[in-house]
């Protein structure tokens, strides 16, 4: 055996000791290098001691449940899941602490697993006891029955609304999810970032809409006139609050009385329902609009939704799903251009301040 093997680390502690006691240099103290712990602190876990104390350690850490002020306590069931082999895992959206049922702890019958971001499971095992598991962002924490925990946390899992993303959940207190909640009423839809546009989606996931509609027959002289690329118009907003004050009417009076969630609704634009029909093939899990909201009852109907934008004083532009483009139809008639069709209100809101 080589004796240096063995000697050496004790000849590097004596040679900077010498070293330090040569030049006047004051030693880091264990505490300043990081090793604040005892073996017992460290039982069961990767342990480094103290090059100057051998009794003091550091050991891999692991989140303290006293750190976190218990800010927000979030329902797993208001987060998306993965079913695995009977489990259910949830993925933490956050560094936080997760319990297994809704009161009282765990009961003996709840399976847990914990997972590491790679897959890697690190418990399998069934509840014991009151404890909680603590777990940084990415890790996943799977329970045998859906639903059946929650999660503690200082850090919200919600976006203000200054962060929306397309796609996007929209809630009426002014967050945003990429997740369906359970705990908040749910608005509709992000889907145009870029300016702030919500169209409202019913439960079973279809647009909102609110039923058959028509233009007035009124010239309204304060909606500009598109007899050409429609599209250009954004102005959705000003239109309806325009349409409204001279004919409370029709789509116009639909979406400004609306009342929901406190926002202000409106008839989209030209240019705000083609953005609205780009979007639909990128949306969450169903097509914003389109030809699978054809009443099924009647497969020579379509449904054609409305926008606020003019052509003339005879006919206004609308949305056609099945032909995915904008066509112009009578304000007042319902078989103009579109052979036995019917003109439904799509109201939208925005989020901006």
């Amino acid at each position: 055996m080589n004796k240096f093997a063995i000697l050496s680390p004790l000849l590097i502690l004596m040679a900077s000791t010498s070293l330090a006691q040569d030049s006047c240099i004051v030693r880091p103290s264990c505490a300043d290098m990081g090793y604040t712990k005892t073996i017992d602190d460290c039982t069961g876990k990767t342990t480094l001691k103290c090059p100057f104390d051998l009794t003091k350690v550091s050991c891999e850490e692991i989140i303290d449940p006293q750190f976190f002020e218990w800010k927000y306590k979030i329902a797993c069931s208001d987060l998306p899941y993965v079913l695995e082999d009977s489990i259910y895992y949830y993925t933490a959206p956050s560094d936080c602490c997760f319990f297994a049922g809704y009161s009282g702890g765990y009961s003996s019958s709840t399976k847990m697993n914990i997972k590491t971001p790679d897959g890697t499971i690190i418990l399998n095992a069934s509840a014991y006891g009151p404890e909680h598991f603590c777990l940084k962002k990415g890790y996943q924490f799977g329970v045998s029955t859906k639903g059946n925990c929650f999660i503690m946390s200082n850090n919200d899992i919600y976006k203000p609304k200054e962060e929306c993303e397309f796609g996007d959940y929209y809630y009426s207190d002014d967050t945003c999810a990429n997740f369906v909640s359970t705990t908040k009423t749910r608005l509709g839809v992000v889907f145009d970032e870029e300016n702030k546009l919500v169209f409202p989606l019913r439960t079973n996931g279809n647009p909102d809409t609110s039923g058959r509609s028509t233009w007035s027959s009124n010239d309204y002289t304060s909606i500009s006139n598109y007899t050409s690329n429609p599209e250009n118009d954004l102005n959705g907003l000003q239109n309806t609050i325009n349409g409204y004050t001279e004919s409370a009417t029709g789509p116009f009076k639909t979406c400004y009385e609306r009342a929901s969630g406190g926002k202000q609704w409106y008839v989209p634009s030209a240019g705000e329902i083609i953005k609205l029909a780009l979007a639909h093939n990128e949306a969450i899990n169903t097509p914003l609009i389109g030809s699978s909201y054809i009443d099924l009852t009647d497969t020579t109907q379509v449904w054609v939704y409305l926008t606020s934008t003019e052509y003339d004083q005879t006919y206004a532009w609308a949305y056609n799903p099945d032909k995915k483009k904008l066509e112009k139809v009578s304000k007042a008639v319902n078989n103009s251009m579109i052979s036995t069709r019917e003109t439904i209100a799509l109201c939208i809101f925005t989020y901006k301040d």
